[in-house]
């Protein structure tokens, strides 16, 4: 079973079989276009397996007349639908349009507008592909350039806080003692503009605490923002410890 492409609009419904594009309409939508009752559509059906009664039908002479009799629509197998071909559908609608039939010609003046159209852009090889693609990569470039300038922008700001944290390493992380001047380890690394990672700090925390034990020189505590209270050495302390590491990098 093919996969058909069901949709209705005004009652009338349609179908196009999604693997090939072939379209068609249901018995009682093709009735509506033409203007007349489905009973006098099918009368007329029945005529046309044996008779033409138009030189319009007269090509459907004892043809098969429907695109598909049954199909998969929403995912479920549908049988009995008579959907009949779109060409076959144009030309019953020319029939009852050349008979007279106002709603016929009505549908007969939209079908054929929307016909020429295609031919003419077929005719010129217009294409509506390379316009949409057009617009879907100046769509991108926007958006592109709306990200990078983002991107500037918050690149911006954290060069901003990187200074402003400098700032705050160097006039938060000391204190002013009255036995002297004491710093946090990372305000004293900040100082000497050295990097410490996490496991470098706590050991230059561990030590600074022991040596000043054994000085007998006073430990105090800042209040970080960050980090909460932390260890703050004298300047001497300090300087002792760092001395130790190896030169950086």
């Amino acid at each position: 079973m093919s996969s058909i492409i069901k949709s209705e609009e005004n009652g009338i419904e349609f179908y196009t079989i999604a693997a090939t594009g072939e379209s068609g309409m249901s018995q009682s939508g093709l009735a509506i276009l033409c203007g007349v009752a489905r009973q006098t559509l099918q009368s007329m059906l029945k005529t046309l397996a044996e008779k033409a009664p138009s030189e319009t039908l007269k090509p459907w002479l004892g043809k098969s007349l429907t695109l598909a009799e049954s199909g998969i629509i929403d995912r479920k197998p549908v049988g009995k639908l008579n959907i009949y071909a779109a060409d076959f559908c144009a030309a019953v609608i020319q029939h009852y349009a050349f008979a007279g039939n106002k709603t016929a010609q009505v549908s007969l003046t939209k079908f054929a507008t929307i016909g020429i159209n295609l031919w003419i852009q077929g005719i010129t090889r217009w294409d509506s592909t390379p316009l949409d693609l057009q617009n879907v990569i100046a769509t991108a470039q926007k958006f592109l350039g709306e990200y990078l300038d983002c991107q500037e922008d918050l690149e911006s700001k954290v060069t901003n806080l990187e200074e402003l944290v400098h700032q705050h390493d160097g006039e938060v992380d000391r204190i002013f003692h009255p036995d002297g001047t004491y710093f946090s380890i990372r305000g004293y690394a900040n100082k000497l503009k050295r990097k410490l990672s996490k496991k470098e700090a706590s050991s230059l925390g561990r030590a600074a605490t022991k040596i000043s034990r054994q000085l007998e020189i006073s430990i105090d505590e800042l209040e970080d923002p960050r980090y909460g209270a932390v260890n703050v050495y004298h300047e001497s302390v300090l300087a002792q410890v760092f001395n130790s590491l190896p030169p950086s990098k």
